[in-house]
């Protein structure tokens, strides 16, 4: 049974600034109560927002009995540093932006109640969000917020050494948002890839209860069917007519299908890759590429049919294949764990912990169905690159469009 751990991610790591005594949390500021660069009067720019004397003046004034978007409302850092309420944006301040997230308590000595601190503007997607956040300095940097449930936020940005960390915030107010739970699109997406001519791999939770199955292939959506499920396994096999592909560029109507490696052979440590389609309709409409580790062989509770892997997954990538060093699929990409529950039970927020469903399962179902064999797939020149396995194999993955 699958457990209820696994869902979207997020995790705050935190650095010590010992040069100068201070203390620096995981978004760069410096906490109060520490000697740093204040005692010097340095970096105590201000970026005012709205006027107010404390947070329950605050709440009253911007939150309190009305009918809230799922964004808006207090949200605190897991640093506990400070608190950001995310607000309509009524000011003349950032007029282009839908939402200011201003400060509605701090120990950090750079903010004072009512600061700036994040700026939101809505997009086609209900539960993301482009906008800015500003750092210890208020200087700005750009990034894109993101709702994986009611009461998570989360942002990446990168820290002192050029890494991208993803950042989250928790709701803490109110307690039960007056939007209820995040509604959904009946339309979803989802990644799969060719393992045989006429033969899809993806999830079985991307494809259930679907109404309408379609796949794009390059510019060219082609009607799917269900072959074959795996529901215990999180996997599905889709079956398409490629010959509708012969108006096609030659790359795509004759692009080979992936080789199922032998997932036995995976060791921790391992590099891996996956190609997928994050967050369709809101990031680039070519396949994303994403690199990592195999962080283990065994997932949630010692489970031996997943992989723990490090690539960052986002809604969407569901389904991607995840490739080894020699391009062949020793897994499909299919969770994360569910940072809610984790915090509800542990108190702890995670961080990249994600799973792919080994490929003896997939490679069992294959087996099972007479589909057309096809050519072996592109070679790699070693060392690879990432750059190497967009180039060789983006052409084998597909964007799957669900109707429900």
């Amino acid at each position: 049974m699958k457990s209820k751990l696994l869902w979207p991610l997020g995790l705050v790591v935190f650095y010590a600034y010992g040069v100068t005594g201070c203390s620096i949390d995981a978004q760069g500021n410096r906490v109060v109560g520490t000697p740093g660069f204040a005692a010097a009067g340095l970096y105590n720019k201000s970026t005012p927002g709205v006027s107010i004397r404390s947070r329950s003046e605050l709440i009253e004034k911007y939150l309190a009995n009305r009918e809230l978007t799922p964004i808006e409302g207090v949200w605190i850092g897991s640093s506990n540093n400070y608190e950001v309420a995310i607000i309509r944006n009524t000011t003349e301040r950032y007029k282009e932006y839908d939402y200011l997230g201003v400060i509605a308590d701090s120990r950090v000595d750079t903010w004072n109640k009512g600061d700036i601190k994040l700026i939101l503007k809505e997009t086609a997607s209900p539960d993301a969000y482009s906008g800015s956040y500003f750092d210890f300095e208020h200087n700005e940097i750009g990034t894109m917020f993101l709702l994986p449930s009611p009461n998570l936020l989360e942002f990446t940005l990168s820290d002192q050494f050029g890494r991208q960390q993803r950042t989250t915030f928790v709701r803490n107010y109110p307690k039960t948002p007056n939007t209820g739970p995040l509604t959904r699109s009946e339309n979803s997406t989802g990644t799969g890839f060719f393992v045989a001519s006429d033969s899809i791999a993806t999830n079985w939770h991307v494809v259930k209860e679907a109404r309408r199955i379609s796949v794009l292939v390059g510019s060219t959506e082609l009607k799917a069917d269900l072959l074959l499920k795996d529901a215990q396994n999180d996997l599905a096999l889709l079956r398409v007519d490629r010959s509708k592909l012969q108006g096609a560029t030659s790359t795509i109507a004759n692009a080979p299908c992936f080789l199922i490696g032998n997932s036995d052979e995976v060791k921790s440590g391992d590099a891996v890759f996956a190609i997928g389609y994050p967050l369709s309709g809101l990031l680039a409409t070519s396949p994303s590429i994403g690199q990592g580790l195999v962080s283990n062989v065994l997932g949630v509770d010692n489970d031996p049919r997943v992989f723990q892997i490090s690539i960052p997954i986002q809604a969407g990538n569901s389904g991607s294949p995840l490739l080894n060093q020699s391009g062949h699929v020793i897994g499909v990409v299919t969770s994360t764990l569910n940072n809610k529950k984790m915090l509800t039970t542990t108190g702890v927020l995670t961080q990249n912990v994600n799973f792919a469903i080994k490929s003896s399962y997939l490679k069992s179902m294959i087996s099972m169905t007479s589909s057309s064999p096809c050519g072996e797939s592109s070679k790699v020149k070693q060392p690879v690159t990432a750059r190497d396995m967009q180039d060789a194999y983006a052409s084998n993955v597909v964007l799957i469009r669900v109707s429900r």
